[in-house]
C-alpha cells in the first residue's frame, strides 16, 4: 500500500504564521519509517498462519500475538498507507494555500504527472522482468496473498497496471495506493479551494472528515473513501499554525514528556483501531467504516507529534530515518515484487519467512538505492525542468518586492482642474507595484520573481508508499 504513498516533498516551509525558516524534514522520517513498515508488512504476509489472521482472530495460532498486540506495529502496512496519505495530503497542499499568482496549476500538473508516471512505468517494467525469471504458481501451502501474487505477465496487464486510474493488480500489488495518489494529485486544486478559505476550527472539520471517509467505506466508495484521507491532511497544512500553538502549550508545561508520551501512545492505539475492533466486533462489515476513520486519526495524531514533539521530531530528523524518506518511494515502488521472487524459493514456514527477511529487505534496499539514483532522481529533475519552462510560457513576470524601492515621501502630481493624481509612468525597464502603495520600481537586472510571501520548495520531491 503507498501513500505515497505518497510522493511528494515535505521539505517545505510553513505558512507566514508560523516561523518561516522553519522545514517539515521531521516528515521525510516518518515517510522514510512508515516505508519500512510496508516493505516488513509484506514480508510478514508470506506466513500463511499471519497472513490468515487479517480475516479474523485466531487465538490458538501464535501469530494472533503478532497482530492482535501493539506488536503489530512492526508491520501494519495498512496503517503505514494511511500515513502516507495524510502526509501527501499536507504537503502537496501547504504551498498553495496561499494565494496564488496565475498560471500556479498547470505547472503543478505537468510536474506532479512526470514525478509520479515516470518511476511507476519504469517499476512495473521491472516488475514484468522480475516476474519472467522467477514465475509464480499457486500452492496450497503458501499464504493466501502469495497465491493471490501467481499471475502471469502480460503486456495489457503491464499497460493498466502502469496507467494506475484504473486499479492495479497483483503482479506489483503495492501499486494499489497510486490510484488514490494519482486522483488527489488531480483534485488537489479542488481541495485547496475548499480549504483557503475554511473557517471551521479543526476539531470541527477533522470529525466531518472522518464520517464522510467511514460512510464512504462502509457504502463502497473506496476512492472518495480515501480521498477523504488526503483531505486530513489538507486540513493539517490549513492549520500548522494551530498544531503549532498547541504545541507550544504542551512543550510549556512541567510534565510536557508525559503529555507527549501519552499522545504519541494513543495515536499507536487509534491507529490500529480496526484490529481492536475486530477482536470485540463480530460484525466484519463494521470493521473497516469504524476501524478506517479511527486509523486516519491516528495517523494525523502521528504526523502532529513528529512536527512538534522534540523526541520524535529529533527521530525523524536523524541520519537513517532522512536517508530512509530519501528512498521511500523507489523503496516502496521496488521492494514486493522482490520480496514475492525470494519468497517462491523457500518455504512458507516461519524459518521462510526469516530468511525472505534476511535476504528480501537488503535486497530491496539496494535496488531502491539504484532505482533512487537511475530513475526516481532523474524524473524529479526533469519534472522541475518541464515545471519552470511552463511556468514561463504561461505565467507573467511579477515584481519582486525586494526589487523595489518605495518613496520615503511620496508626492502625487495633480491633474487638472483637480481631476486627482496623474499616475507616475515608469520608465523603461522598470514596473511598479501598486498593492504595497506609491512606490518606484527598480529594476535590478535580476529576473523578477513571485510578489509576496514565498514557499520554499525545493526542486526534488518525493509520494506515500502508500
Amino acid at each position: 500500500m503507498s501513500s505515497r504513498h505518497a510522493a511528494g516533498d515535505t521539505r517545505r516551509s510553513i505558512p507566514a504564521a508560523a516561523a518561516p525558516s522553519e522545514r517539515l524534514t521531521s516528515l521525510d522520517g516518518l515517510r522514510g519509517l512508515a516505508a519500512l513498515v510496508v516493505v516488513v508488512h509484506h514480508c510478514a504476509l508470506v506466513l500463511p498462519s499471519l497472513a490468515a489472521q487479517a480475516a479474523a482472530p485466531d487465538r490458538s495460532a501464535a501469530t494472533w500475538w503478532l497482530t492482535y498486540t501493539p506488536a503489530h506495529l512492526l508491520w501494519a502496512g495498512g496503517e503505514a498507507v494511511l500515513v502516507f496519505f495524510v502526509l501527501s495530503g499536507l504537503v502537496l497542499a501547504l504551498p498553495h494555500l496561499r494565494p496564488s499568482r496565475p498560471g500556479t496549476w498547470l505547472p503543478y500538473y505537468c510536474k506532479r504527472v512526470l514525478r509520479l508516471y515516470v518511476p511507476v512505468i519504469v517499476a512495473v517494467a521491472l516488475t514484468g522482468a522480475l516476474v519472467t525469471l522467477f514465475p509464480r504458481t499457486a500452492d496450497p501451502a503458501q499464504s493466501w496473498w502469495m497465491n493471490a501474487h501467481a499471475v502471469p505477465v502480460q503486456l495489457l496487464t503491464l499497460v493498466h497496471d502502469a496507467w494506475l486510474l484504473d486499479g492495479t493488480g497483483w503482479l506489483n500489488s503495492a501499486l494499489w495506493s497510486l490510484e488514490f495518489e494519482v486522483a488527489f494529485s488531480l483534485l488537489l486544486p479542488v481541495f485547496v479551494v475548499l480549504a483557503r478559505p475554511l473557517a471551521v476550527p479543526l476539531w470541527g472539520s477533522v470529525p466531518a472528515v472522518l464520517l464522510a471517509c467511514g460512510w464512504a467505506t462502509a457504502r463502497g466508495h473506496e476512492r472518495l473513501s480515501y480521498l477523504m484521507v488526503f483531505a486530513v491532511g489538507v486540513l493539517l497544512a490549513q492549520r500548522l499554525p494551530t498544531l503549532r500553538a498547541w504545541a507550544d502549550r504542551i512543550n510549556g508545561s512541567a510534565r510536557s514528556g508525559l503529555m507527549w508520551s501519552g499522545l504519541g501512545g494513543l495515536g499507536v492505539l487509534v491507529l490500529l483501531g480496526e484490529w481492536w475492533l475486530k477482536l470485540v466486533v463480530g460484525d466484519p462489515t463494521l470493521w473497516s467504516p469504524i476501524g478506517r476513520p479511527a486509523g486516519v486519526l491516528g495517523a494525523a495524531v502521528l504526523v502532529f507529534c513528529f512536527l512538534h514533539c522534540r523526541s520524535l521530531r529529533a527521530l525523524g530528523n536523524s541520519r537513517p530515518l532522512q536517508w530512509l524518506g530519501t528512498v521511500s518511494f523507489s523503496l516502496y515502488l521496488v521492494h514486493e515484487p522482490i520480496v514475492v521472487s525470494v519468497a517462491t524459493l523457500v518455504p512458507s514456514t516461519p524459518l521462510g519467512v526469516l530468511v525472505v527477511l534476511a535476504v528480501g529487505v537488503p535486497v530491496s534496499f539496494l535496488v531502491a538505492v539504484v532505482f533512487h539514483r537511475a530513475v526516481e532522481r532523474p524524473s524529479q529533475l526533469l519534472a522541475g525542468w518541464a515545471g519552470r519552462v511552463v511556468r514561463r510560457r504561461v505565467a507573467p513576470p511579477v515584481p519582486d518586492p525586494a526589487e523595489t524601492v518605495r518613496l520615503a515621501a511620496p508626492v502625487p502630481a495633480v491633474g487638472p482642474l483637480g481631476a486627482g493624481p496623474i499616475p507616475v509612468q515608469p520608465h523603461a525597464g522598470t514596473r511598479s507595484n501598486a498593492a504595497a502603495g506609491p512606490r518606484v520600481a527598480v529594476r535590478t537586472g535580476a529576473s523578477y520573481a513571485a510578489a509576496g510571501p514565498r514557499v520554499a520548495v525545493p526542486t526534488r520531491a518525493r509520494h506515500a508508499g502508500s
